[in-house]
């Protein structure tokens, strides 16, 4: 609750009946956006309404608004994760660094390392959520729990930065409870789409629950000896994953997030090709199309689909203001992706944006969900080209092809998507709505068509979105 005005509006609110969505005593008054305990006190625990007024009446005061939340009794735990780079490229500053790390080895040494989102048996939550953040992998480091001193059973500011002699740290003793806590700040800092590092706060309670209590992005660290807080402590228990080794650790993620965000750029040797140049072969993106700028291997991600913006139009809209002969509606007939019956992806208004993709009866790339990947390894300056089969229906213009390859069909047009050559040839690597449609035809995807890999790598190609045919 933020702002005199909203107080009874948000006390009303806390103080309605559980079942109407109010809040259990004892509650907690909290700063609105706070850090460090800054405006906590012993009593902003509070268990009836007086004192929860008192205390909200002196955050409003003092920060213009207060934070409550139920107070969770139990046990405190904190868990440091880190991510680092899985495989820097040999020779760069990461490998450099997360060399000096495992100790010259490429192994995740002795702390626990994993994909983003598991290892092992567990599931690679984070390959489901984002394809670019198999590029890291999260080290979760042992949990240690808090133990209060007497009369105390929550950090408030004196607490934290007077009396915290009084507090002391040790190792989560329970192997279980480790792992449940372990797997909780794994997918805490995944869902928050975490980078770097952070220290997730829990609550246990007598029931054996775990309750997130914050994962603190920017937690303390590199207090000096003796005055060590929980990240420094949580260090000491594994010296293979020591301060020096964290350092090194979040700049050699730093130094590979930066990377991956590069553009690719020709090398020396191909610095005359073009990423947009006009195409000689293919057909269908009005003689544009897109040449690779460096090699791309098979399973790459070429144009990135998933989570990504997208510029959208309802055919209601397009034929409303878009009448048959205009330039635009030839264009949305021409290059819209559509995604149903009613909705298509069309091209944005930055031409920086553009990806033009010609069409090859025989392929380079294809798709793998939104992703286009490509399907076999495509070489420096070779075109990068797209089955139109795979996407477009029935709206589609049709026009001739001239590919050139052994499998050319002469004329492309909206009802290829539905022929049994597609399903041989492209299986499941077909648009959502493509793969709709077929199976609405009583067409199936054949079991014996190959399927590529998924890197997560974007490949070297010119910048921008999505591909407009």
């Amino acid at each position: 609750m933020e702002g005199i005005g909203g107080i009874e509006a948000g006390l009303a609110e806390v103080l309605a009946p559980p079942s109407q969505g109010g809040l259990r005593f004892p509650l907690i008054v909290k700063h609105p956006s706070g850090y460090s305990s800054v405006g906590m006190t012993k009593n902003s625990k509070v268990t009836n309404e007086q004192q929860l007024r008192e205390q909200v009446s002196l955050l409003v005061q003092q920060f213009g608004g207060a934070l409550i939340e139920e107070f969770i009794a139990g046990r405190e735990f904190t868990v440091l994760v880190v991510e680092e780079p899985a495989a820097p490229p040999a020779g760069s500053a990461a490998a450099a660094c997360m060399a000096k790390v495992h100790g010259g080895s490429s192994s995740n040494g002795a702390g626990e390392g994993a994909k983003r989102g598991g290892q092992g048996n567990a599931k690679d939550a984070a390959a489901d959520l984002d394809p670019d953040l198999s590029s890291f992998r999260l080290v979760v480091y042992t949990p240690v729990e808090c133990a209060f001193g007497p009369g105390e059973d929550f950090k408030h500011f004196d607490l934290k930065w007077t009396d915290y002699e009084s507090l002391s740290w040790f190792p989560c003793a329970g192997p279980a409870l480790a792992e449940r806590l372990k797997e909780a700040a794994r997918n805490t800092f995944i869902a928050t789409r975490g980078t770097s590092y952070g220290r997730c706060d829990f609550r246990v309670d007598a029931a054996g629950d775990i309750y997130l209590l914050e994962i603190n992005s920017n937690c303390a660290v590199l207090y000096p000896p003796g005055l060590h807080g929980s990240v420094d402590y949580i260090m000491s228990l594994d010296p293979s994953r020591d301060q020096l080794a964290f350092i090194r650790t979040i700049i050699a993620s730093a130094l590979e997030r930066h990377r991956l965000k590069q553009r690719k750029e020709a090398a020396a040797a191909g610095g005359d090709v073009d990423a947009a140049e006009r195409a000689g072969s293919g057909g269908g993106a009005g003689g544009w199309g897109l040449r690779a700028v460096v090699p791309i291997k098979a399973g790459e991600v070429v144009q990135r689909g998933e989570q990504r913006k997208h510029v959208l139009a309802s055919k209601g809209f397009v034929q409303r203001c878009w009448p048959e002969g205009s330039r635009q509606r030839e264009w949305f007939d021409g290059y819209a992706f559509p995604l149903n019956d009613d909705v298509c992806i069309t091209w944005s208004d930055d031409p920086k944006e553009w990806m033009p993709l010609n069409h090859s009866c025989d392929p380079n790339t294809w798709f793998v969900g939104l992703d286009i990947v490509a399907r076999r390894d495509v070489a420096l300056g070779e075109q990068i080209t797209i089955d139109y089969a795979t996407f477009c229906v029935e709206h589609m213009t049709a026009f001739d092809c001239c590919c050139g390859s052994a499998a050319c069909r002469g004329r492309v047009g909206g009802l290829d998507y539905v022929a049994d050559w597609v399903g041989d040839a492209y299986g499941h690597h077909v648009s959502g709505y493509v793969a709709a449609k077929r199976r609405a035809a009583g067409k199936q995807p054949q079991a014996g068509a190959a399927a590529a890999g998924h890197s997560g790598a974007a490949s070297g190609v010119a910048a921008g979105n999505w591909t407009q045919h």
